[in-house]
């Protein structure tokens, strides 16, 4: 079964560096969202609204071809990756990202409000979402699983490059554990 996949363990160093990279790379992307959407978030919807949902189809499959159909589309996938069956690569991508799907997109007006809403908020606000996602999707095999123990990662409430994904060691900041409120703290399991 997946989820008895074994961990790979990896040092505090090593965690700091991926969590720096991965950082840095949802804020670049959100940089990116946030100066392209608030301002034509209006123009997006209106002319999104204006094309058959043919056209808004033939766009969302131009953009990622293998898009999930309908909603819930990871849901078959747990269950058979829970049946011990592995899980393709396409199917990785649907676990990865199952809230976004053909069926939901085609709507006039839901690709402009998740565009904005992601846009709008901060990556932190999604901190609880995104972490249910990667559980799912690290159960079914869809992520290597690693290991580092006594240590947390910050994300909730943490607004900044510098401050989201921070990773604490409870060796080294003893303090970490009663410095930092209990909302801001996601766990790995």
């Amino acid at each position: 079964m997946p989820t008895d996949t074994p961990t790979r363990p990896i040092d505090l160093q090593e965690a700091t560096r991926l969590s720096t990279v991965f950082v840095d790379r949802i804020f670049e992307a959100w940089t990116k969202l946030n100066e392209i959407v608030p301002n034509r978030e209006a123009l997006i919807r209106k002319k999104w609204r204006k094309k058959t949902k043919q056209r808004r189809e033939k766009v969302l499959r131009e953009a990622w071809p293998n898009i999930p159909q309908g909603h819930a589309s990871h849901l078959p996938i747990l269950l058979a990756a829970l049946q011990e069956r592995s899980i393709s690569s396409e199917e990785v991508g649907t676990l990865r990202w199952p809230n976004i799907n053909l069926e939901d997109l085609v709507q006039p007006e839901l690709l402009a409000t998740y565009l904005g809403s992601r846009a709008r908020n901060l990556p932190h606000v999604f901190a609880h979402e995104d972490q249910h996602t990667v559980l799912a999707a690290r159960s079914a095999g869809a992520f290597e699983p690693i290991s580092l123990p006594d240590c947390t990662m910050l994300l909730i409430g943490q607004a900044t490059r510098e401050t989201y994904g921070r990773i604490l060691s409870f060796e080294d900041d003893m303090n970490a554990t009663t410095s930092t409120s209990t909302e801001s703290i996601l766990t790995p399991d």
